[in-house]
């Protein structure tokens, strides 16, 4: 102990005769290393914070398309806890909460947004989409201040539009109603605006196989187009085609199959693209037993439709081939080859993923063995589920309907399969 008293006087004693600036160097550097650690340290966090919420982002968006949305919704919410401040993220949070119906999961990060920005006009729209899930009438009061927001175009068409994406098609319906309800002399309004209000409204009211009223709109469509002059282009074709197909539809529908054939084939003539109508057309006569008329249809507009995929890697096309096949009941196996190539070439296209297992579901009526018949019940099943889970702008109710149809097919043949396999993916 002695020592050790005497060797730290000793220094003390040298360190006392030293000039002050040779001691400043080690006092700096004494001082310096606590901070180069701190940073480093700091470094180091701020990479595992990135490489986490990375995790975290890719994570949910594989629970996303395994349809568990609770957990999905719960990495982006773990996001935000990481990054409170940061606004993208509680936007990202909010979006996929609506797109999976988790409306409670995105009132408080809107709440949030709101403080922050109470006049933006994405957050209203999205407070009144949360509300609307939530069946509060508070709704209304958020679509009120939407729709009197500065917005440079129509704010109705804008407010549809982004309604849409969330399967919320009595907003979108009563948004493009507004447009429709506005005088033309109002400058946000015009034919063009009209017109696009009109075909959103007849499609998916054809979508939702509302035909009597899809008809009547798309009539009303034709009439908007007469008077803006625009009867002589293609668009006018399209559209009296698609009018014919509805009506043939719910003519077909109420037992009147000679009307609905004539329907069918009007559309066919106006729109040889139609796949629809000639696969219907074709089903129809089949039903009717004309095979020889049947036969006709079919090879006609078959070989319209290889023709467009020959020597093409033209993905729409093979797509639209293998919808046909699905909607006639004919060459399925061909059909899922062709629509498989075009779900490789694109796995993120709803439209492709649906063709895909609209086939396998259409394959498994026909099988009566009981494992195959499985087999392709649980593959339809698992298309459809990633289609109806990919975040998409439009046409969100169908592909829910097409999941939901392929689910409740697997469970009227094979039950819930409680203890057995799963048929999602």
């Amino acid at each position: 102990m002695r020592k050790c008293i005497i060797a730290v006087l000793l220094i003390g004693a040298a360190l006392a005769v030293q000039p002050f600036s040779s001691i400043c160097p080690i006092t700096h550097a004494v001082e310096a290393a606590p901070d180069a650690a701190i940073e480093a340290e700091k470094q180091q966090a701020e990479a595992l914070e990135v490489e986490t919420i990375t995790h975290l982002r890719i994570l949910s968006a594989l629970y996303l398309k395994q349809h568990m949305f609770d957990k999905a919704v719960e990495c982006l919410e773990k996001i935000c806890l990481l990054q409170p401040d940061n606004l993208d993220v509680l936007n990202d949070l909010v979006n996929l909460a609506l797109h999976v119906q988790n409306y409670k999961d995105a009132e408080d990060p809107l709440k949030k947004l709101y403080d922050v920005k109470p006049g933006d006009r994405g957050t209203l729209l999205a407070l009144a989409a949360c509300y609307k899930g939530l069946q509060d009438e508070k709704y209304g009061e958020y679509l009120e201040k939407a729709d009197a927001s500065e917005f440079a175009g129509n704010p109705y068409i804008d407010s549809a539009a982004y309604f849409e994406q969330f399967g919320m098609t009595e907003l979108v319906y009563a948004e493009l109603q507004k447009e429709l309800d506005l005088p033309l002399s109002d400058p946000k309004n015009s034919p063009a605006l009209r017109m696009s209000a009109l075909q959103k409204m007849a499609f998916y009211l054809s979508d939702e196989a509302k035909y009597a009223e899809a008809a009547q709109t798309y009539n009303r469509l034709l009439a908007e187009m007469e008077q803006a002059g625009l009867a002589a282009i293609g668009e006018y074709n399209q559209t009296a085609s698609q009018m014919s197909y509805c009506q043939a539809m719910q003519l077909e529908r109420d037992g009147k199959a000679d009307e609905a054939r004539q329907k069918y084939e009007k559309a066919a003539r106006l729109s040889p693209d139609d796949v629809d109508a000639q696969g219907h057309l074709y089903v129809l006569l089949m039903g009717q037993g004309k095979t020889d008329d049947a036969k006709r249809v079919f090879e006609a507009a078959e070989a319209v439709l290889v023709a467009r995929t020959a020597g093409e890697t033209d993905d729409s096309a093979m797509n639209a081939l293998s919808w046909f096949y699905a909607v006639t009941g004919e060459k399925i196996d061909e059909g899922i080859r062709l629509a498989q190539r075009a779900v490789t070439s694109r796995p993120d296209e709803p439209a492709f993923l649906d063709t895909l297992a609209e086939l396998y579901y259409v394959k498994a009526k026909s099988q009566e063995d009981t494992t195959q018949k499985k087999g392709s019940l649980t593959n339809a099943i698992k298309c459809a589920s990633t289609a109806d889970a990919i975040p998409k702008r439009g046409n969100v109710p169908y592909y829910k309907r097409q999941f939901l149809k392929m689910l409740m097919e697997f469970v009227r043949q094979f039950g819930n399969q409680e203890g057995g396999s799963n048929p999602l993916p």
